[in-house]
């Protein structure tokens, strides 16, 4: 077993499931189970992202800066600079940037 080193010139920018947003991903699906990845993304006022769900993956999030309005299940949070948030499976959720620029440190954890 070797350890994982990403230097920043080796990450890729991607596209997101979500029109109009790219995210910077550090570590890809595949190289540490059972993450599905670590990206950064980032989000200028306004834009969102739709509601949604991921059915055998956690969503941990850690707000690097800005601010942003998430709708999670039932409940809506305001989620700003240091808040973390996690998202089980199947719980739908979505969020809306309403201070940029509002920086997302992403997480992904498969349940299977």
């Amino acid at each position: 077993m070797k350890a994982i080193v990403v230097h920043k010139d080796q990450r890729k920018t991607m596209p997101m499931n979500h029109p109009g947003l790219t995210k910077d991903v550090i570590v890809e699906n595949g190289m540490l189970p059972p993450l599905t990845q670590i990206s950064v993304a980032l989000y200028h006022e306004g834009q969102e992202v739709e509601l949604h769900q991921h059915k055998t993956m956690w969503a941990l999030y850690f707000i690097l800066s800005g601010e942003g309005i998430y709708t999670i299940g039932d409940e809506t949070v305001t989620l700003k600079e240091g808040s973390f948030l996690a998202i089980p499976p199947t719980m739908m959720h979505k969020h809306r940037c309403t201070v940029g620029p509002h920086k997302i440190y992403y997480m992904g954890l498969a349940t299977d």
